[in-house]
This record gives structure tokens, C-alpha cells and sequence, in this order.
């Protein structure tokens, strides 16, 4: 449960509170912009209060593609460049579920954890195997930690889906998430 929390509010909760430091920067100067932040707010607000019933439910099925759509919003709005490429069959509600998860869980790490002006966000289908990829610059090399919850959490899921997981610097600056999970039964 602890597990499903974490990664069910934390995109959602960063979500919020990056919409009200846009909006309360905005209020003064520009008020029809920090409107706009403030009805995100109230949207991002709602589909976290629908996750959380469908959780108490034991059931929360997420959208790639919705998911895809939230993180490029959610990253704009950061002045963060992101680039979006999605190129997938149809896939298994479980399977995409775990993508979409992991994908909240890599974006809110993007905001968290970097100063990042690009972020890169790919899956891509070949034959059986689906892929997902966050690469994102302006990481800080601070030692990863398994202890980590979101990490912890992404590696379990995606194992637990019979897949591979990896979160790793790469180079100077950039921060790649890896996720690759069968999608034959």
C-alpha cells in the first residue's frame, strides 16, 4: 500500500505544487496565466482524489498515452524542452499500467532531482518486448540509492512484470530510465 501511494500522489503532489509556484509568481502580473495554473491545479487535484478511490477500490488502471500527455504538460510548464514519441501496439492494461507508472515516477524525479532544460521520453515496441526510456540533462551526480522509494518501486514493478529495470547517470549530466517488460504472455 505504502508502495502504491508513494507513486500514486507523488507525480500528482509535485504536480500541484510546481502549477501554484507558476501561479503564484504569475498572480501579480499575469493573472489570466496564474488562472490557467490554477484550473490545472484544480484538474490535477481531481485525478488524484479519482486515483486514490480507485486504489482504495484495488484497482487503478493508468494510460500510457494520458500519462505521456500529463508528464509533457507537467515538464513544459517547468521550462523544460521535452520531446514525446510514442510507438506501440495496443498494449495489455497490466503492462501499461507499470509504463505509466514508472513514467510519473521519472518525470517527478526530472523535477525533483535535476535542473534539467531537456528531457527525452521514448517507447517504442519491437516484436514482443515494449521500452521506455526518460533520458533528461542537468542531473546532479549524487549517489543513487536503491533505499530510495521511487526507485525501489519502479524496479519492482517492472520485475514483477517480468521485466528489466535500470536508472542510471550517464555522462556529465544526464539521467537515463530504462524499462523494458514483455509483452507476450
Amino acid at each position: 500500500m505504502a508502495r502504491d501511494l508513494h507513486d500514486l500522489l507523488g507525480y500528482s503532489l509535485s504536480a500541484i505544487k510546481l502549477k501554484s509556484e507558476l501561479a503564484h509568481r504569475l498572480i501579480a502580473e499575469r493573472p489570466d496565466r496564474a488562472q490557467e495554473h490554477l484550473a490545472d491545479i484544480l484538474d490535477i487535484a481531481g485525478h488524484a482524489l479519482s486515483d486514490v478511490r480507485s486504489l482504495a477500490r484495488s484497482y487503478r488502471r493508468l494510460s500510457l498515452s494520458d500519462t505521456s500527455h500529463s508528464a509533457k504538460t507537467m515538464l513544459a510548464a517547468a521550462n523544460i524542452d521535452v520531446r514525446v514519441e510514442l510507438d506501440h501496439d495496443p498494449l495489455p492494461e497490466e503492462i501499461e499500467t507499470v509504463l505509466a507508472t514508472v513514467l510519473r515516477e521519472a518525470v517527478t524525479n526530472v523535477l525533483r532531482h535535476s535542473d534539467a532544460e531537456n528531457c527525452a521520453i521514448t517507447v517504442r515496441q519491437t516484436d514482443d518486448i515494449v521500452k521506455l526510456d526518460v533520458v533528461n540533462d542537468g542531473a546532479t551526480h549524487r549517489p543513487l540509492s536503491w533505499d530510495c522509494n521511487g526507485v525501489r518501486n519502479q524496479a519492482e514493478r517492472v520485475q514483477a512484470a517480468g521485466g528489466t529495470f535500470i536508472a542510471r547517470h550517464v555522462g556529465a549530466d544526464r539521467f537515463h530510465v530504462h524499462a523494458a517488460i514483455p509483452t507476450a504472455a
